[in-house]
């Protein structure tokens, strides 16, 4: 499965899809939120890889850390940096996992 399949399904409820668009606006900065929503697995992956530990919270709540692990099973090659060791380069989703 990759990123940019379909979105996952648990991903659904209105406030998973306010969370969602909110953070889709953010750091899927080429497309429209909307368009960005379509790939919801991508929104997700590209806030864990780019987004800070606040983004990754307010995205955790609403989704849940399964739906998390299970974007970080299926990411592209690619789509998640390596964090580099040290408190710059580590990203948001290595705080929490």
């Amino acid at each position: 499965m990759q990123v940019d399949a379909e979105p996952i399904e648990s991903v659904r409820r209105p406030i998973e899809l306010a969370a969602l668009k909110k953070l889709a606006g953010k750091h899927i900065w080429w497309k429209t939120a909307d368009e960005a929503l379509a790939a919801s697995q991508r929104v997700i992956a590209q806030v864990m890889n780019i987004g800070d530990y606040r983004d990754v919270q307010e995205l955790a709540k609403p989704v849940g850390d399964d739906v998390l692990r299970k974007v970080l099973e299926h990411a592209q090659p690619g789509s998640i940096s390596m964090p580099v060791p040290g408190p710059v380069g580590t990203t948001a989703c290595n705080w929490r996992w």
